[in-house]
């Protein structure tokens, strides 16, 4: 299994699945995807909450993606992070179209984009979801570069906000044990 996990998701898969960042995510524990031709006619309507943490994704619709498996297989998620979380829990189911929001579009709810070919700003001044620092995806370069240059962080491609949203996650348990430390009453 971890040979396998380390093949698919690279050294970030091995952390998750060695730090309990996953924990019965890694395991087949039922699934939510749902057989759908046609994922992008109504996506919103037809995946209202995030299959992974259950948040609204037309609240979320700016960081919204969505992930076609072989056999028409489709999961909605609110986020990139939710997006890998999807992506370790069906290791053995091939992605075939990965769909993130476009941040630089200015409709409402934001149109889908193929995540592969966009651009990503990690970390910067943009709303975070899900995670410590917002990974943020541009369909064009450009409004991508512009955006970065008026809010900061690092312009990258899908796979380095792939890299990023997998290394949060691992770091995810041990965050939550801090700020549960902090919350104690004479910490």
């Amino acid at each position: 299994m971890q040979r396998r996990l380390i093949l698919k998701t690279g050294l970030a898969g091995l952390a998750l699945a060695g730090s309990g960042g996953l924990g019965a995510a890694t395991q087949d524990c039922g699934s939510s995807l749902r057989e759908d031709p046609n994922p992008l006619e109504g996506e919103l309507e037809k995946y209202p909450r995030c299959a992974h943490c259950g948040m609204d994704r037309r609240k979320f619709h700016y960081s919204r993606a969505l992930v076609r498996y072989q056999g028409n297989l489709v999961e909605g998620t609110c986020s990139i992070h939710c997006l890998a979380v999807s992506l370790v829990k069906n290791l053995g189911k091939e992605a075939q179209a990965l769909h993130i929001a476009d941040y630089g579009s200015p409709a409402e709810p934001r149109p889908l984009a193929e995540a592969t070919r966009a651009s990503f700003i990690v970390g910067g001044e943009f709303p975070r979801v899900m995670s410590k620092r917002p990974k943020t995806a541009f369909a064009d370069p450009e409004l991508a570069r512009q955006a970065q240059a008026d809010k900061g962080g690092e312009l990258v491609s899908y796979d380095q906000a792939l890299l990023a949203a997998y290394t949060d996650l691992a770091e995810a348990p041990k965050t939550r044990r801090e700020r549960r430390r902090e919350q104690q009453p004479g910490s």
